[in-house]
């Protein structure tokens, strides 16, 4: 009878321990598996990180077509831009470059 009560306690115990050891692998996993807790985190960072740069990219594009607008309806915006960035004079005009006289 006492050895039968022994093997009990033993089977009971053992199952203890390994429901145990079971659940703390199952909160391992849920902490830093595939899809746990940290991974969550992670791709929601990702997740704004992607929705910051589609936000920067629309509003590049917002700017971009209403310079593509202008450069269509407005010959000043095209003349300004042609000056600026490409250098370009009018006709009759004369460029005039002044520069530092060398230090001695």
């Amino acid at each position: 009878m006492l050895a039968a009560q022994e093997n009990r306690e033993k089977r009971r115990r053992l199952i203890t321990w390994s429901l145990f050891g079971i659940s703390c692998v199952l909160m391992v996993n849920a902490l830093v598996g595939e899809t746990g807790y940290l991974a969550t985190l992670r791709a929601d960072r990702e997740y704004a990180d992607v929705q910051d740069a589609l936000s920067k990219a629309r509003l590049e594009n917002r700017q971009l077509q209403e310079d593509i607008r202008r450069m269509r309806e407005d010959p000043a915006a095209l003349e300004d831009v042609a000056r600026r960035e490409h250098g370009m004079l009018a006709a009759g005009e004369t460029l005039v470059v002044v520069r530092d006289a060398p230090a001695r």
